[in-house]
């Protein structure tokens, strides 16, 4: 923790205000300080993006002040929850206090970031999938309601974004099964680039297809019930369900899986059944 001259903060926006503090994005001129062990030693990192925390009045409530900032760890972990303070500042206008924090608040809502090491933000991850819903539909209002239900249930990073897959989308199927097929989704999945932290398309992704037929109605199988979420939990398998389809022909619905090796088949077919 250092004292930071506030002529190194530069760029501040303010993120979210309420009664008690005011929270800011910055660029921190010289940077922090982090250990080299190529050079071994410690060494600035220029231009970092920083989180400003104000308290209101935080001049006239210095002992407040320096107990919310012994709250934060001087330990520079992007896997922790506690979030890092770089050190103090204070405004030369107003003479309050700054506390110096690292870039973990989200632009969008002020909140702190779900996964503050990448950036992302599960509130407005589901806030943005609500919006998308009327741009959608399945034509049938409880697989609709069943893929809107499944989206809001995402909370990491890792977790498949479950959507309705136009059949068209699909190239190259080949059986290899009674009811299980290989093909290729040509826009692909939606997958978290933790280079670029945000969300992007995996093109042409290799993906199974268990077909239900006649015997199988979709909207009336029991893991379209509200209170089934065996289709996307199980203890015994890690299998990412990516969405539902249906055949323009036959008006028969699809389920599509990650890529699972055949030897799962019969595993995998009594999961998606259920």
């Amino acid at each position: 923790v250092e004292w930071i001259p506030y002529n190194q903060l530069n760029d501040i926006k303010e993120i979210d205000k309420d009664d008690y503090s005011i929270i800011c994005s910055a660029i921190w001129t010289d940077g922090p300080l982090k250990y080299n062990y190529d050079k071994i030693e410690r060494i600035r990192m220029p231009n970092k993006k920083v989180a400003l925390k104000y308290l209101v009045d935080s001049n006239n409530i210095i002992n407040e002040f320096l107990n919310e900032a012994k709250s934060y760890t001087i330990e520079n972990d992007d896997h922790s929850n506690i979030i890092t303070i770089y050190g103090i500042s204070q405004d030369i206008d107003t003479k309050g206090y700054i506390m110096v924090l690292q870039d973990c608040y989200c632009e969008n809502c002020g909140k702190i970031y779900t996964g503050k090491r990448y950036k992302w933000c599960n509130p407005c991850q589901i806030n943005n999938l609500k919006q998308n819903f009327a741009s959608w539909t399945s034509g049938n209002e409880k697989v609709d309601k069943f893929i809107q239900k499944a989206q809001l249930k995402i909370d990491k990073l890792d977790d498949a974004i479950f959507e309705w897959i136009p059949y068209n989308q699909f190239d190259y199927i080949k059986e290899m099964g009674t009811t299980l097929y290989s093909a290729i989704w040509m826009n692909g999945p939606l997958c978290y680039n933790y280079d670029k932290m945000e969300w992007k398309r995996n093109p042409n992704e290799k993906i199974n297809l268990i077909f239900y037929d006649n015997s199988f109605k979709l909207t009336n199988d029991e893991f379209l019930k509200e209170d089934n979420s065996s289709l996307f939990e199980s203890d015994d398998f890690d299998i990412k369900i990516y969405g539902v389809s249906q055949i323009s022909e036959t008006k028969n619905y699809i389920l599509i899986l990650q890529d699972c090796y055949c030897e799962y088949f019969a595993e995998t077919h009594e999961i998606a059944a259920m």
